[in-house]
């Protein structure tokens, strides 16, 4: 028997206009903000079509309010259509990968809840480059997550600080419909990274967020890159591939330098560090003015319950 999630329905009273609307039934039709070559490339990839998607939206949403399990979840268009591009459309799919989502984000709230860019652990990884997105995109239209390694400070930071940046990153990405499109690239510099940091993570944790990750995110990861492997991370980074899935395992590419990474990404749109035109302190700043402006939302998604099914007693 499922236990009523009612008594915990929120008081939209209790929250600002713009951020009540993301758990209301829109009053608008969805307008898609892609244009003729874009809404081409959705139609290929993801299987959306102009003429189903609004019949199948309002699928979803029905679904959702019915769902017992299911309480002050997100009903804008942008959070519902995460799910059903990553799932190119077949709503049954997107519906498990929507309660894998809600499941997860109960499961681990140290890692999916409290993405608060005021957190100071979180701006600190920030702050260091560890984790954040290029303000350009890369031949394919992606956006970039860039990753730099050695900003992680093991005496300070935890498993649970650096998956936070990650997920935040993510969702903040999530929040711009042109990322469910394309996808995302990943670029992650390993130079200066020491032992103590690189085996922050157990192998039953890595193993689990690689499987939340892959599993009950709505992303689309394209291709990932890793850059200045020391070759003690090398036996790390081939033990820790095992526990991706083929079609992941395929995508990822290791280079010795920045020359090589040049040939698959544009120089240009990297830090200036790094053979680019904008220094790395501008990049994480705007970064940081980018995640500021959707911290409202990430709060909100801490608003959402899920409650699991019991199985019956024999």
């Amino acid at each position: 028997m499922i236990c009523s999630l009612h008594a915990e329905r929120i008081a939209m009273g209790n929250l600002d206009d713009e951020i009540a609307t993301l758990f209301l039934t829109p009053s608008e039709p969805y307008k898609c903000p892609f244009n003729g070559k874009e809404l081409a490339v959705a139609r290929k990839d993801l299987c959306e079509e102009r003429d189903t998607r609004e019949q199948t939206l309002q699928e979803f949403t029905t679904w959702i309010q019915l769902e017992s399990q299911i309480a002050n979840c997100r009903l804008d268009y942008n959070f519902l259509l995460r799910f059903l591009r990553a799932k190119k459309f077949c709503i049954s799919q997107a519906k498990v990968m929507l309660e894998r989502y809600l499941a997860a984000r109960l499961a681990y709230p140290q890692w999916y809840q409290g993405l608060d860019i005021l957190d100071p652990n979180l701006q600190d990884l920030i702050q260091k480059g560890f984790i954040f997105a290029l303000p350009e995109r890369d031949l394919c239209g992606r956006r970039v997550i860039f990753g730099i390694g050695a900003g992680l400070d093991p005496s300070r930071h935890t498993t649970s600080h650096t998956m936070r940046a990650m997920v935040l990153t993510f969702e903040t990405l999530l929040e711009d419909e042109a990322n469910h499109l394309y996808g995302f690239t990943y670029i992650f510099d390993q130079k200066d990274v020491g032992f103590r940091a690189a085996t922050l993570w157990s192998p039953n944790a890595f193993r689990q967020a690689l499987r939340c990750s892959e599993r009950a995110l709505p992303m689309r990861h394209k291709q990932c890159h890793f850059v200045h492997l020391p070759g003690f991370i090398r036996g790390i980074y081939e033990f820790f591939k095992t526990f991706l899935s083929q079609k992941l395992r395929q995508r990822l590419l290791v280079h010795p330098d920045i020359e090589s990474l040049s040939k698959h990404i544009p120089l240009h749109i990297l830090p200036r560090e790094y053979g680019g035109l904008m220094p790395l302190s501008n990049m994480i700043e705007l970064w940081k003015q980018e995640v500021m402006a959707k911290r409202s939302r990430l709060l909100a998604l801490d608003l959402m319950l899920f409650e699991e099914e019991k199985k019956e007693s024999d």
